[in-house]
């Protein structure tokens, strides 16, 4: 095995993988030196599992303000897409170890397509961001002033710990006394303005951007680094090519 191929096996390989695995003894190396070569959890795969995770903190904290904020698309994507991720990566950890050309080929191509998938949906990250403010404002607006959402809207204002759109002053007119959602520590079963959580505008705009960035961001990371994965692969499988021809020849 010459110098640059085995440099790009075990880069792959170890890029791909973080955490020991001692049960997964059967992706041993086919190079006699490497007989203690633990494999682990892919790399891809704890990407993966970052966006799996931000998805299902983003859906779990929404899940029961569907009405109000119809977001679920994205985070269900996003968990969609990481799941995919998790599993692809194990062509790579295999394909590298193994020296198998198919493997690498069809790991290559299957990460082509999600590096476009991730960079359309970065650009759909960054550009609900660009327009987080209206939208959000929009969306809580509405929500507050249908009357058929209000118990959904009550349930978001003590999720978020938020009251009405810009704070209590935002039931003037509506209700006699503030709802038991917007308080903290009501005193004697009364709910006073003073005591009262922030509008749950400014609080769902917090939210989402510092969430978006963090999608944003990680999808950013984990296309560059799958950039290079994908190079590494081709060159391991035309190396590979090459090695059989002159094994046949």
């Amino acid at each position: 095995m010459c110098c640059p191929e085995f440099i790009a096996k075990y880069v792959l390989f170890i890029a791909n993988l973080v955490f020991s695995d001692p049960q997964s003894r059967q992706f041993t190396s086919t190079d006699p030196n490497d007989e203690d070569l633990e494999p682990s959890i892919l790399l891809s795969e704890l990407a993966g599992l970052a966006i799996i995770r931000l998805g299902v903190a983003v859906l779990r904290n929404l899940r029961d303000l569907q009405d109000i904020l119809p977001v679920n698309a994205l985070p269900i994507g996003i968990i969609v897409l990481g799941c995919i991720i998790f599993i692809i990566a194990f062509l790579a950890c295999c394909g590298a170890i193994k020296e198998s050309r198919c493997m690498l080929i069809t790991y290559s191509i299957f990460m082509v397509i999600l590096v476009a998938v991730k960079i359309y949906l970065a650009i759909v990250v960054f550009g609900f961001l660009s327009d987080v403010t209206s939208t959000i404002t929009s969306w809580v607006t509405t929500a507050f002033n249908t009357s058929s959402l209000r118990d959904v809207y009550h349930v978001m204002e003590a999720l978020f710990n938020c009251c009405g759109t810009t704070g209590p002053s935002s039931y003037d007119g509506i209700l006699s006394q503030l709802p038991p959602s917007c308080c903290a520590s009501p005193v004697d079963n009364t709910f006073y303005a003073p005591n009262a959580f922030p509008g749950c505008t400014t609080r769902l705009i917090d939210y989402f951007d510092t969430f978006g960035r963090a999608i944003g961001s990680v999808l950013i990371i984990i296309i560059f680094l799958e950039f290079i994965s994908i190079i590494f692969a081709w060159f391991l499988s035309h190396s590979y090519s090459q090695k059989r021809r002159g094994n046949i020849a």
